[in-house]
């Protein structure tokens, strides 16, 4: 009998868990971008958050990407990004900014992924879990540091 009761079955079995475990970092971020987003890790920056949140869960077909973008809100890449929220006044509650440097609790956007009282529509993302703890700080984190490009 072989060791650990090998054979070819047991190497079999090795070689699966190395290739799963090789495919488990697939797709999980933080790989050559170069999206300068911190080594893959959540920033509190607009390249991390778009690298992070807004290319991979916003700028999806059917929502915030191309000509037809929800609400004219193309989140796509960090330009669009930053000119089409900062500064910029929601079109669904005209007294808010999308995103009021500075000042979070007063940016439409972070209403929109708190899913707050406010907001008109539903909670973004829409037909998606929300974000994460991590991912609204982040985001509430790069207003309140002035929602830099």
């Amino acid at each position: 009998m072989a060791p650990y009761g090998g054979g070819q079955f047991s190497w079999g079995k090795g070689l699966v868990v190395i290739f799963l475990m090789v495919l488990s970092g697939c797709g999980a971020g933080g790989g050559d971008d170069d999206d300068d987003d911190g080594g893959g890790e959540l920033q509190p920056t607009l390249q991390s958050i778009q690298a992070n949140i807004f290319g991979p869960i916003c700028a999806q077909a059917g929502c915030h990407v191309g000509g037809s973008a929800q609400q004219g809100l193309m989140l796509d890449s960090v330009a669009n990004s930053f000119q089409d929220l900062v500064g910029i006044a929601s079109t669904e509650a005209p007294s808010l900014l999308r995103v009021d440097p500075g000042n979070p609790d007063s940016s439409y956007l972070v209403h929109k992924i708190e899913g707050r009282s406010t907001i008109v529509g539903a909670q973004m993302p829409l037909n998606q879990p929300g974000l994460s703890g991590p991912q609204i700080t982040a985001i509430r984190s790069w207003i309140q540091n002035g929602a830099n490009q």
